[in-house]
């Protein structure tokens, strides 16, 4: 889920935890679109644990077997992603840190990843070493974009810099890396 999830996957853990805060709300001290948001909270948490205990708990691994899982985990991080986005204009949001340590560790696994994946092709794979060069790149320059817009306060580009960065990848990935192996 980390790896195939990624880079929204480093937003799950809060995101889920935000979830399980919104889901364990009184109904008595709600209005009814807080109450709408517990049940869907609700939901989509019942909805990834079922998934996920079913099949880890199945003989068989496959990855592919998790793939329905992922919509959960979609509204999660989409959800961690618009309650930050909605309250983060004063930054003082209730959460806004937890998500902020979310995305500096995006940016972190983002340049280990990229440097461990060219050392380890270079040492391994040097066919595909330049594909995932310009593979590696085109992440960095496109993190590198979220993170001045994130430092500037521009949340909605930082999001979008992540976007045309996973979105970006998928050409050299395409062309150059898996035709080679």
């Amino acid at each position: 889920i980390l790896g195939g999830f990624f880079p929204w996957s480093v937003f799950l853990p809060f995101g889920i935890w935000q979830m399980c805060k919104r889901a364990r709300r009184p109904d008595a001290a709600l209005d009814a679109a807080a109450v709408r948001q517990k049940r869907a909270s609700i939901f989509t948490l019942v909805w990834f644990t079922v998934l996920f205990l079913f099949f880890s708990a199945s003989s068989t691994k496959l990855p592919t077997y998790i793939f329905p899982s992922f919509i959960a985990l979609a509204l999660i991080a989409a959800v961690a992603w618009d309650d930050f986005l909605k309250g983060a204009a004063g930054a003082q949001a209730a959460g806004a840190k937890g998500f902020r340590v979310s995305y500096y560790v995006l940016m972190a696994v983002s340049v280990a990843g990229a440097i461990g994946g060219i050392v380890y092709t270079i040492v391994d794979y040097p066919a595909i070493t330049t594909g995932v060069s310009i593979l590696c790149a085109l992440l960095l320059l496109g993190m590198a974009l979220s993170f001045a817009a994130f430092r500037r306060r521009r949340y909605l580009a930082a999001f979008a810099f992540i976007v045309y960065a996973v979105g970006i990848i998928l050409y050299p990935l395409s062309r150059l890396v898996l035709p080679e192996i």
